[in-house]
């Protein structure tokens, strides 16, 4: 995944959750160092001092859920964009209008059908 890197899977500064071994719940954090030779991350957890750090294995960490939300939505936007880039191409503008003129063009068509029904029934 993102921040990938030859000591492990995340690297300093990467902000993530991380389990809190108190509890086991994870919380948001920041990887401050790594241990690549034990294989484990030191974190910081948001909103406590530099004491609380703490020593936790890779699987003890996981992305943000905002994280997660931010790249969604990104993504979302980016098809989005995409599909509306598409849509309104020059060759789809031209289609649409051409469209719209065979549209109105059969819409005189059956006003004239209906007219012409309409003096037949007299």
């Amino acid at each position: 995944p993102l921040h990938e890197n030859k000591e492990g899977k995340y690297k300093e500064g990467f902000v993530c959750e991380a389990k809190w071994p108190g509890d086991n719940q994870f919380y948001p954090a920041k990887i401050v160092r790594l241990k690549p030779w034990k294989g484990t991350y030191i974190v910081r957890y948001k909103g406590f001092s530099q004491e609380e750090e703490e020593e936790v294995n890779e699987d003890e960490i996981r992305p943000s859920a905002q994280r997660k939300k931010r790249r969604r939505l990104k993504q979302r936007r980016k098809r989005a964009k995409k599909k509306l880039k598409t849509q309104n191409s020059p060759k789809d503008a031209e289609n649409n209008a051409k469209d719209a003129e065979s549209a109105e063009d059969d819409s005189q068509d059956a006003e004239q059908d209906v007219d012409l029904d309409a003096s037949d029934a007299s």
